[in-house]
């Protein structure tokens, strides 16, 4: 017998007192127009060649899966980094795919965004910040005005 069947037998109640929240798009595909993937997932293989090696400065989140103020800020790097993606390199470390890295730079909660800016840590930003704020934290660590494309 099929489950839906059997909790219909059963008579259990559907737990509607659970609502369902969409989360916004994140740029991955649109139907019949791609969309560029603007954050970098980067793990323990590729992360010197990507952040340490890059020519411009480098966001590093540092966000987990199952964390929901990472779920809420991953939309926020993600149209930040469409908006300066020319000027700053934005990459995602997953910290339970790369545990490594976490206890590297010393991440005990989620989400964590570190700064680079040639091959050096420049400075930390701890919990999750509207894109405004991580904008105006990026230009004050690297010393100079972002221009934000439309």
């Amino acid at each position: 017998m099929p489950w839906s069947k059997v909790r219909v037998l059963q008579s259990e109640p559907w737990p509607y007192h659970l609502k369902v929240r969409i989360l916004p798009f994140q740029g991955i595909y649109t139907g019949s127009n791609p969309v560029r993937v603007t954050m970098l997932k980067v793990d323990d293989t590729n992360f010197d060649t990507e952040v340490y090696n890059s020519d411009k400065p480098v966001l590093v989140a540092f966000l987990a899966k199952w964390c929901w103020v990472c779920n809420m800020y991953r939309p926020e790097l993600v149209q930040l980094s469409s908006l300066l993606g020319e000027q700053v390199k934005f990459c995602e470390v997953d910290i339970d795919e790369s545990p490594e890295l976490k206890k590297y730079f010393g991440i005990e909660s989620a989400p964590r965004s570190v700064l680079f800016c040639d091959g050096r840590e420049v400075d930390q930003l701890k919990a999750a910040w509207p894109k405004q704020k991580v904008a105006e934290f990026i230009e004050k660590a690297i010393g100079k005005k972002l221009v934000q494309s439309p």
